[in-house]
């Protein structure tokens, strides 16, 4: 008869220990799958995410007319200027890690990314290509950047990935643009004053004269290329025997040129003559609204509102001061002073702006001064 034995303890410590050995190997392998597995979900999570957002700013860029940002500056948020009143304007911004669209001036932020995720170091610049096709002098266009970081406090689910792309406005509304500017100051009276653009003008362009002088004669004015000149605009503050004449040729030959103002009667006292010339203007129309206001004994200085009719504006405005001011004038908000003169009291700024609503040409005077401010408007 056989006596059936047990095991012994030296085999049940080998036993368990092999166990033992088997299972913390077990265990081993399933957290580190586990842990893949998370990595691998919050990675998932962050490039969905950075891919949606890649995709969102290329259509939102891609259907907007014009990208309405400092170029070649970056910005945290992105501004689009729309076809239609409604989403116009849109912007893309970032708060507390989350990325936000918002369309028109009232509208409800709509976030473009969910609580899975942080974007952090989000970035726009705007810029404008030239091209040498026909059509045209180029496009807007934006190149942007973020991080997207998986929103976990567990260290072992922590990914983050940088992404960047670019893209173009696909239906642009031409910037109206300087392309050159010259002037012609005399000191004591005149009859005629001339002035030569430095490079020839571009077929096409817009070209802008404005004469100041301080006698209240009749003014006219030719050039050497042949273009049509028309008297845009003209505003005279009789008070200080003050007169200020906006002068205009659409769709400019290509060519060099010299302009001539000619000052009728005794001439003109102290007179100045800027010259200015634009791309990207009508061919077909001048001037598309006006406004003309004097103040008297002020320091915010104002045009008086213009209405364009167009999307896409180039505002040209024009002051007189009755003295010449101690410190120079601030510009109107967007607005670029591009010639003063103090033969003649003058300052001249401009700027191109998207159209929504009436526009005014302002500056700000650290000194009251009595003015005659003129704007007109380009589409």
């Amino acid at each position: 008869m056989k006596v059936r034995r047990g095991f012994t303890i030296i085999e049940l410590l080998i036993f368990a220990a092999i166990f033992s050995s088997i299972m913390a190997g077990l265990i081993t392998v399933l957290i580190t799958m586990t842990r893949v597995q998370s990595r691998q979900s919050s990675a998932t999570d962050v490039e969905t995410q950075g891919q949606f957002l890649l995709q969102q700013f290329q259509y939102y860029i891609q259907t907007a007319r014009l990208v309405d940002m400092v170029q070649d500056a970056a910005a945290g948020t992105l501004k689009l200027r729309e076809l239609t009143l409604a989403p116009d304007p849109t912007f893309v911004t970032l708060a507390t890690g989350t990325v936000y669209l918002q369309q028109g001036l009232g509208g409800a932020l709509q976030p473009l990314t969910s609580n899975k995720v942080t974007v952090s170091n989000l970035s726009f610049i705007r810029h404008y290509n030239l091209n040498s096709s026909s059509t045209a002098y180029g496009v807007d266009s934006a190149s942007y950047s973020f991080t997207v970081s998986a929103n976990t406090s567990n260290t072992t689910q922590q990914y983050f990935q940088k992404f960047q792309s670019s893209a173009a406005v696909t239906a642009p509304v031409p910037k109206i643009a300087l392309m050159q500017q010259t002037s012609t100051l005399v000191y004591g009276t005149s009859t005629n004053m001339a002035g030569t653009y430095i490079g020839n003008n571009a077929t096409g362009s817009l070209l802008v004269a404005v004469v100041v002088n301080t006698n209240l004669v009749s003014i006219s004015i030719g050039d050497t290329a042949g273009n049509a000149w028309s008297n845009i605009a003209s505003t005279t503050y009789a008070a200080y025997n003050q007169k200020i004449t906006i002068f205009a040729a659409a769709n400019a030959r290509n060519s060099s040129n010299t302009v001539t103002a000619t000052l009728g009667g005794s001439g003109g006292y102290n007179p100045s003559l800027f010259l200015y010339e634009y791309r990207s203007a009508s061919t077909s129309s001048l001037v598309d609204a006006s406004s003309t206001q004097t103040q008297s004994n002020a320091t915010a200085i104002s045009s008086g509102p213009a209405t364009p009719t167009s999307n896409v504006e180039l505002v040209f405005g024009v002051m007189y001061l009755n003295t010449w001011p101690a410190t120079p004038p601030v510009a109107g908000s967007g607005f670029t002073i591009k010639s003063s003169s103090s033969a003649s009291n003058t300052f001249i700024e401009d700027k191109n702006v998207y159209v929504t609503g009436p526009v005014v040409a302002d500056w700000a005077l650290s000194q009251a001064a009595s003015s005659s401010a003129t704007v007109v408007t380009f589409k």
